[in-house]
């Protein structure tokens, strides 16, 4: 509300101005986050306010589930959380669940997401060998995401219009499923896939384009790269292929009893070439490294070790 003091003018003529007031009030039309959080969530009562990342964040029984938003002043919608029940899950992801790999594990809480302007996605977050795991599905069921992180870690943003824009044109198509900040305080390990990008505060934006997985990352509001998965498998690799591994890994001692992942990692980066990421796991599963290839094949492939 803005308050504004109206100065009375007293002309010399014979005319004097009336009913001045020195407290009229001039309403701009804003709402609050309270009016704003009603029109969304009409009859919301006993809220927990906080502000996170410049937006308003309520959290609040909803339905008789606990829901967490966040929003910005001008009531632009970042994402609504929501902590459900089993049935509370579309019956695709439930279906999913249950004929996978990890159906046998216990349960510690079932989500459901939402980012302004994409899909509906839901989260099952259940331990695996004493770890944290979380199970990320789109509605139609697909388990699109495994990783290692604890859910209120996440802080979603809304994209500024330079990271919009930048998106419509590369990706005109694509289906929105998250939009967050990767935050700088708190790990984030994310199944040895793009685990460069935990603790950096870069934004986050996963995408189904073309039928495919993508997170597109952004430094502020500078495209920095996309990466995706592929499935990879040594025994129908091509020759060339096979022989890059093999020259690469030939004198290291420490590249012994290992073998290339079947799941590789392609990137695309700004003014240069994408890059296949390869990664080389021991017995155990254990990342021990990663082969860089350049599939337009202008640049010599190189193999990163990891320390351990």
């Amino acid at each position: 509300m803005k308050q504004w003091t109206t100065v009375c003018l007293i002309a010399f003529v014979g005319v004097s101005m009336a009913n001045c007031s020195d407290d009229d009030t001039y309403d701009d039309g804003a709402k609050s986050r309270e009016e704003l959080l009603e029109e969304r969530f009409p009859g919301v009562a006993d809220v927990t306010w906080s502000t996170e990342n410049g937006l308003n964040k309520a959290e609040f029984l909803y339905d008789d589930e606990e829901t967490v938003t966040w929003f910005n002043d001008e009531g632009v919608w970042a994402m609504t959380q929501r902590k459900v029940g089993y049935d509370g899950l579309p019956a695709a992801v439930r279906n999913s669940f249950e004929s996978g790999e990890y159906k046998d594990y216990p349960q510690n809480a079932l989500y459901h997401f939402h980012f302004e302007g994409g899909e509906n996605t839901y989260a099952i977050s259940l331990v695996k060998d004493s770890r944290p795991t979380n199970l990320y599905y789109r509605e139609n069921g697909e388990l699109y995401r495994v990783g290692e992180s604890i859910f209120r870690t996440y802080v979603p943003i809304i994209l500024s219009e330079t990271q919009q824009k930048a998106m419509d044109e590369k990706y005109p198509n694509a289906i929105l499923l998250e939009a967050r900040l990767a935050d700088k305080d708190i790990p984030e390990i994310e199944d040895e896939i793009m685990s460069d990008l935990k603790s950096n505060g870069k934004i986050r934006i996963n995408i189904v384009d073309g039928g495919i997985y993508k997170e597109v990352v952004f430094n502020k509001d500078m495209w920095e790269v996309t990466r995706w998965r592929f499935p990879f498998s040594f025994d129908t690799a091509s020759n060339e292929l096979k022989e890059t591994f093999e020259n690469l890994m030939a004198d290291i001692a420490d590249m012994e009893n290992t073998t290339i992942s079947e799941t590789a990692i392609h990137e695309e980066w700004p003014d240069t070439n994408p890059w296949d990421l390869y990664y080389v796991v021991d017995e155990n599963g254990e990342v021990r490294g990663v082969i860089s290839i350049d599939p337009e094949g202008t640049t010599s492939p190189s193999l990163y070790i990891f320390n351990h």
